[in-house]
């Protein structure tokens, strides 16, 4: 079961009731590895940044109160000082233990700004589009009971020009608009 856990890329604790690291089943290098200390002992301060510390006490103490598993994303920087997104689980780990089990989740982060960025914004402009203007517009009515104004642009005969120009001369009309 240790062997299983230790090749897991995952850093997992078990966390007593006072908020302290009772052991701790290495995953991926976290800071305090590469300095060859070990975080048994100390509480969860340790391991958390001050907001996910908090944030983390409060989960473990609703973990232990109500048996129900709990997790968080927070977000911190790495040894190269880029930010690095992490996700913890809190599950009951039986009497007052909790198992916590934190995940680099940077590259997922990544991927869902790309995602988002596709969905939202025109590639070629870096624009808002079409479905972006729509999401704005619906937040913005359902925050206000008062009248809103949209001013919107069309490009007459653009499609002429991408026909005859050809997409390359249309696009940089485009950028120049």
């Amino acid at each position: 079961n240790r062997a299983l856990m230790s090749a897991m890329p995952d850093n997992i604790f078990v966390i007593d009731s006072q908020k302290r690291i009772v052991e701790h089943l290495r995953g991926d290098a976290a800071p305090w590895q590469d300095a060859g200390l070990s975080v048994v002992g100390l509480e969860i301060a340790a391991i958390f940044p001050d907001v996910a510390a908090r944030q983390a006490a409060s989960r473990i103490a609703a973990v232990l109160e109500t048996g129900s598993p709990s997790a968080f994303e927070y977000r911190t920087f790495s040894a190269g000082g880029g930010p690095q997104w992490n996700e913890c689980r809190f599950v009951h780990h039986g009497g007052s233990r909790v198992l916590a089990i934190v995940r680099d989740i940077s590259e997922r982060k990544l991927a869902e700004q790309r995602i988002h960025r596709l969905a939202f914004f025109d590639p070629l402009t870096g624009l808002p589009n079409r479905a972006h203007l729509k999401d704005r517009t619906e937040d913005a009515l359902k925050r206000t009971e008062r009248s809103v104004a949209l001013f919107a642009i069309d490009l007459d005969r653009f499609k002429r020009i991408n026909d005859t120009l050809g997409s390359g001369i249309g696009e940089h009309q485009c950028e120049d608009v």
